[in-house]
């Protein structure tokens, strides 16, 4: 399973894409912590940074959105919302529970798949769209 940036999920505003590096690279430490049996706590360290992370990505999509009055707005923030839910489930699992082989397994594969998915189905829409309808060089 690759955790790594690839071209093909380019969404051609540069900001947009450093972020989504930097989120595949901490689900990348996440599951090399995962891997390596490394303990809860450093486990459950990691988990809150990349929850932080993403609640600062999603924040600052949203607020592009708002800005350029994204058509999709809200049906996006609402993924955005059903993806913060299910990581804290998975957080809460970790803190409550420990980690398994098989957690692991799900959280590394649902969040890299979430992440891939979510940039060529929704942000990649978003961004042509806000790139046709404004001048984003200074977004």
């Amino acid at each position: 399973m690759s955790y790594e940036w690839t071209d093909d999920l380019s969404t051609k505003i540069e900001w947009i894409d450093n972020q989504h590096k930097e989120l595949l690279k901490q689900i990348d430490f996440l599951a090399l912590a995962f891997d390596a049996g490394k303990g809860k706590e450093e486990i459950i360290h990691t988990l809150k940074f990349l929850q932080d992370y993403i609640l600062v990505h999603f924040k600052d999509e949203e607020e592009l959105q708002i800005k350029y009055n994204y058509p999709y707005y809200l049906a996006h923030k609402k993924l955005h919302t059903e993806f913060i839910e299910d990581f804290n489930k998975f957080k809460y699992q970790v803190v409550n529970h420990g980690t398994s082989s098989y957690l692991a397994h799900e959280v590394k594969q649902k969040l890299n798949d979430w992440l891939r998915n979510h940039i060529n189905l929704v942000d990649k829409r978003m961004a042509e769209h806000l790139m046709e309808n404004n001048d984003l060089t200074s977004a």
